[in-house]
């Protein structure tokens, strides 16, 4: 079964000119997000079912021809009427002057030559033709005199009611409580951003800047927060379920009491972060900073810590249990945390207060090597106690 969830948002120089339009959307096959080239058709149609554009200049019901467009874990983007692009006919603004609501209809084939309708139609309805037309008549040019305009628009027409892509697009950074799916910024700026409590699907974020954002008590999966800027943001009681956050940089960001699941911090510099509380399972760590972290109660169930730095922490009752924790440095205060069936191959525990720790069934356990170790009551791989 072929799914596509797809974004449209209108900018404000369509309403005087004949201007290409952003569209960004994601196809899964099956569950599985697509990857490839892949063929495409594209309608704007009216509620009654009449073709208002077709992408390739055709009046019939289904485009005649497709446009080639690369997907990549199942995003895709392009500009509709962009002529640049082969295949791809310009975009009246006149085609939208004469209805009040359109929507956004699309065919895929994956190259059998079998092109099948994904999705339902986009509603592109009376509130994002409002904001377009609100904007274009409130006259500022400013970033700050487009946000007045959003928040006096917002607050008489329901957020739910308005594409939050097209809100991104335009400087807007209120998404509390939203649902986003598919949201396709790369290297956007959403420094300060509010998206607490919100869900935030099939995102992709690479590269994005996030400084000081709010993501407290959101739930985020199945996306794409690789090399993103996360510095001080709060992500307390969030939850994280197969996100990408490759090379991210966290630096001294909360993320106290939330959970991560099948999530990649590889690379990630983590420094000076708050994980106190916070729950976390088959979570890759590998290469990670976690210096002068805080993880105080926290537990990380098969997780990947290999060749990452784990130094000067303050990790009281920290559980680690079966993590592959082999090549890490590891210092600081981990008195009653548990290693148990953990692998700590290569790993270095030097400058360590392993008071009341426990290591039962950990191998690569090598104590006699670290130095400036404290033991007292911490109980070894053997299942021996060891006091100094």
């Amino acid at each position: 079964m072929i799914r596509c969830t797809f974004v449209f948002f209108l900018l404000a120089q369509l309403s005087i000119a004949d201007v290409p339009v952003p569209h960004t959307g994601h196809v899964s096959i099956s569950g599985a997000p697509y990857w490839g080239t892949a063929q495409f058709k594209f309608s704007i149609i009216d509620e009654d079912g009449k073709v208002l554009w077709n992408h390739d200049g055709s009046t019939s019901s289904i485009p005649l021809n497709s446009v080639s467009i690369e997907v990549q874990n199942g995003f895709y983007s392009l500009h509709l009427g962009d002529s640049s692009m082969n295949g791809m006919k310009t975009l009246p603004a006149s085609s939208l002057s004469s209805t009040q609501k359109a929507f956004l209809r699309i065919w895929f084939d994956k190259g059998t030559g079998n092109f099948e309708r994904v999705g339902i139609d986009l509603a592109l309805g009376a509130a994002p033709f409002a904001l377009v037309s609100e904007l274009s008549r409130s006259g500022g040019t400013s970033f700050e005199s487009r946000i007045a305009a959003l928040e006096n628009i917002i607050s008489n027409i329901p957020a739910t009611s308005i594409d939050p892509v097209l809100l991104a697009e335009i400087g807007y950074k209120k998404f509390p409580s939203r649902n986003l799916s598919g949201l396709s910024f790369p290297n956007l700026n959403l420094d300060q951003a509010d998206f607490k409590s919100a869900v935030i699907t099939s995102a992709n974020l690479f590269k994005s800047s996030m400084k000081n954002a709010v993501f407290q008590n959101s739930t985020i999966k199945d996306s794409n927060f690789s090399e993103t800027i996360l510095t001080t943001s709060n992500l307390t009681s969030s939850k994280f379920i197969s996100v990408n956050l490759i090379n991210a940089n966290a630096v001294g960001a909360t993320f106290s009491q939330m959970e991560g699941n099948s999530s990649d911090f590889s690379q990630a510099n983590l420094t000076l972060c708050d994980f106190n509380e916070a729950i976390f399972s088959d979570c890759n760590f590998s290469n990670a900073s976690f210096q002068g972290a805080s993880l105080s109660a926290s537990i990380f169930k098969s997780c990947n810590f290999s060749n990452s730095n784990l130094i000067n922490l303050d990790a009281p009752s920290v559980d680690f249990s079966s993590s592959n924790m082999s090549n890490a440095t590891i210092s600081g205060n981990l008195s009653k945390s548990k290693f148990i069936n953990s692998n700590l191959s290569g790993s270095d525990f030097s400058s360590c207060d392993l008071t009341g720790a426990d290591l039962t069934g950990a191998s690569g356990f090598t104590p006699n090597i670290y130095i400036n170790v404290t033991y007292s009551g911490t109980t070894l791989p053997d299942g021996s106690t060891r006091n100094n």
